[in-house]
């Protein structure tokens, strides 16, 4: 099987794409292979990991507990959350990630807003806390305000220009 179409199938946040929106999303990153024992520091990781094969191990600092990382899972910076985890990323086998930076996930969103409107529903129903610029962006509500008039030349488009900008 397709080790992207196991990506899309497992990692919650991307299991809404369609196939198109699948296919954009993983041309815009790329596979890398890393070595046993070879380390990632979170804090300096301005991309999005998902482990394709193989196994990491995540020591958070300041904590005594250990995350483990298989097929599946997923590393690294995501759009619109907060990231307070601190540590080191080491990989225990020989392993395959699958990297996409940040400003391309920014980008396919923009490209994409049904996919950003799943993702923001997923990362908020995973328990993730929004950034800042998240929740100022994505608490607005939609308003719908119809301007109807008899008349041509009465002045409906003028009013909804004006009520528009106002809003």
């Amino acid at each position: 099987m397709n080790p992207f179409e196991t990506i899309r199938r497992t990692v919650p946040f991307l299991k809404h794409l369609t196939s198109e929106e699948s296919d954009l999303f993983f041309r815009s990153g790329h596979v890398v292979t890393v070595r046993s024992g070879q380390y990632a520091e979170l804090k300096k990781t301005s991309s999005l990991n998902l482990v394709i094969s193989g196994i990491f191990e995540v020591e958070t600092i300041g904590n005594a507990e250990v995350v483990y990382f298989t097929s599946g899972s997923f590393f690294g910076s995501l759009p619109f959350v907060e990231n307070r985890k601190r540590g080191n990323v080491r990989a225990l086998l020989d392993s395959t990630i699958f990297v996409i930076h940040e400003e391309d996930i920014y980008r396919f969103f923009m490209k994409y807003h049904k996919a950003l409107r799943g993702y923001i529903r997923m990362i908020t129903s995973m328990g993730f806390e929004m950034t800042e610029t998240g929740r100022k962006y994505f608490s607005l509500k939609g308003r719908v305000v119809s301007v109807f008039g008899l008349k041509q030349g009465c002045g409906k488009t003028t009013l909804a220009s004006t009520l528009g900008l106002a809003l």
